[in-house]
């Protein structure tokens, strides 16, 4: 567990930043706002990602969970895993939470470990969904930034070939949005 690891072997980070391969992370954004979040919440533990709220408990194909293995209908609050920034406070939280052996395992990793063993810790989430450019046509995003000045986002959407991101890449080497980046977070929670 990547959770474990930073509690042990990196005590002093501010964060840690878990990412899917296919996901496009702009690096220089991501750095820019975790220097602005840190000035004005530094003292938050909150997780910050794309939140999935009343998320069903499936019961049968790809993502099957058994009654026995997980009793409720939805899920509690928890992070899409392909972008989490966890705070140091939350690491420490969540990590003490999964070595307590009256916690039940839960196979969905998202679900148990920024679900279940957040909300034990009382690790709450800050949405940045706004921050975020899921779903989003990159051509078209391209346009827009262009004729409207761009709006600042982090993460990329998920499942980009390697073209896509090369492209996105070099856009963004010449492109960058004027706008502060922390007035997109969603604030609650705080």
């Amino acid at each position: 567990m990547a959770l474990k690891m930073v509690v042990d072997n990196c005590p002093n980070v501010k964060y840690l930043v878990k990412v899917d391969d296919d996901t496009f992370v702009n690096t220089p954004n991501l750095k820019k706002f975790l220097d602005q979040y840190d000035q004005n919440y530094g003292n938050s533990s909150n997780l910050l990602c794309n939140t999935m709220e009343y998320s069903p408990a499936l019961r049968d194909g790809r993502w099957k969970v058994s009654v026995e293995m997980f009793p409720e209908e939805y899920y509690p609050k928890y992070c899409s895993g392909y972008f989490i920034i966890y705070p140091m406070a939350a690491i420490s939280a969540i990590y003490r939470e999964s070595q307590n052996e009256n916690v039940k395992f839960l196979w969905v990793d998202d679900a148990f470990v920024s679900g279940v063993l957040a909300g034990k810790a009382r690790i709450n989430h800050t949405s940045i969904r706004k921050l975020s450019l899921n779903y989003v046509d990159i051509t078209k995003f391209m346009e827009d930034f262009k004729e409207f000045g761009g709006r600042p986002f982090l993460v990329g959407r998920m499942n980009l070939n390697t073209e896509d991101l090369k492209k996105l890449w070099a856009f963004l080497k010449d492109h960058v949005p004027k706008t502060n980046i922390l007035e997109r977070l969603e604030l609650h929670n705080l």
